[in-house]
């Protein structure tokens, strides 16, 4: 049976962080998969090293690591330091992650090398403020112009094969949210076949969203311009 890495990106969670470690492993648990999970801390400002660090005293298989300030950098650093055959990254809220745990149980004998889990399925379900789709909108177009990438959702999560994300993640550069984005359209540079599954995105009232529209979309966009530049369009 194929065992799975966990990066769990952490920045400024602390009211949630050790209820997602708490489900994950009680997920794990019920799907009977061998897995390690790795937390990588990239300079919160509130206590959720402090919250993690206490946690995970005494706790086998479960690591906290740290990184500089980005899920890019959080995201590299997990691949980095992973050694199971497969790495899966959660969001720290657990937002998603549920859903592709028992994929990959369900699936574990016939894993494509990368599978990414998306809220654009027709099986999906996801739920979405007007500025959310509206900003999901234009990205997609620009994604399209830009770099001639057609996967609708290229930002949520990923199960890739150990020794593929390493060498993908080892030539990116995007130190944000536009990550997944890059890793998406490198494989498919590579001739990687990509699996789309549905997912289940869910909400915590107790959980407050780190992502900043502007900032974020801003400097989304300066990474495609600079993905284009540096590798190109799709053909």
């Amino acid at each position: 049976m194929k065992n799975l890495s966990i990066i769990v990106p952490l920045y400024n969670k602390e009211n949630v962080i050790c209820k997602t470690l708490d489900l994950i492993i009680k997920k794990c648990d019920q799907e009977s998969i061998n897995y390690e999970i790795l937390i990588v801390e990239n300079e919160s400002t509130d206590n959720s090293y402090q919250k993690t660090k206490k946690y995970i005293e005494n706790k086998n298989d479960i690591y906290l690591f740290n990184s500089s300030k980005g899920l890019g950098n959080a995201l590299r650093r997990g691949v980095e330091l992973s050694k199971n055959d497969f790495v899966l990254f959660i969001p720290a809220d657990y937002t998603f992650g549920e859903s592709e745990l028992e994929y990959f149980s369900k699936n574990n004998q016939n894993l494509n090398e990368y599978i990414l889990g998306s809220r654009a399925h027709k099986n999906s379900f996801s739920k979405s403020s007007f500025d959310r789709k509206l900003i999901t909108f234009g990205f997609n177009f620009l994604k399209k112009i830009i770099l001639n990438l057609n996967i609708k959702d290229t930002m949520g999560t990923f199960i890739i094969e150990s020794s593929l994300a390493k060498s993908l993640m080892s030539s990116t550069f995007s130190e944000q949210f536009f990550i997944t984005t890059e890793l998406v359209f490198r494989a498919i540079k590579n001739n990687i076949y990509i699996s789309e599954i549905p997912i289940i995105n869910k909400v915590d009232e107790n959980n407050q969203t780190t992502v900043r529209h502007f900032y974020d979309s801003y400097y989304a966009f300066v990474d495609l311009i600079k993905l284009r530049k540096l590798e190109g369009k799709l053909k």
